[in-house]
């Protein structure tokens, strides 16, 4: 009988795995719309935009870091 902590632990090395076949894939295929991209003069997109993955707290941050004081009150 398997307990629940090693069920999650199994649980967890399959999704890590799987995670790193679709982060090889995904950075395979970015890497040629990347290329082509900068081939055609386009501004390219981050790898983690390009998979749909945003960092937030850093978005956040950088809109943050451009407001004046003033602004900054006032919102």
């Amino acid at each position: 009988m398997i307990t629940i902590n090693e069920a999650k632990a199994v649980a967890a090395r399959l999704k890590k795995i799987h995670r790193a076949k679709f982060l090889a894939k995904q950075r395979e295929c970015y890497d040629l719309y990347r290329a082509e991209s900068r081939a055609c003069g386009y501004e390219v997109e981050s790898f983690e935009e390009y998979i749909g993955e945003r960092n937030i707290r850093e978005e956040f941050e950088e809109f943050y870091a451009g407001m004046s004081a003033q602004e900054l009150q006032t919102y």
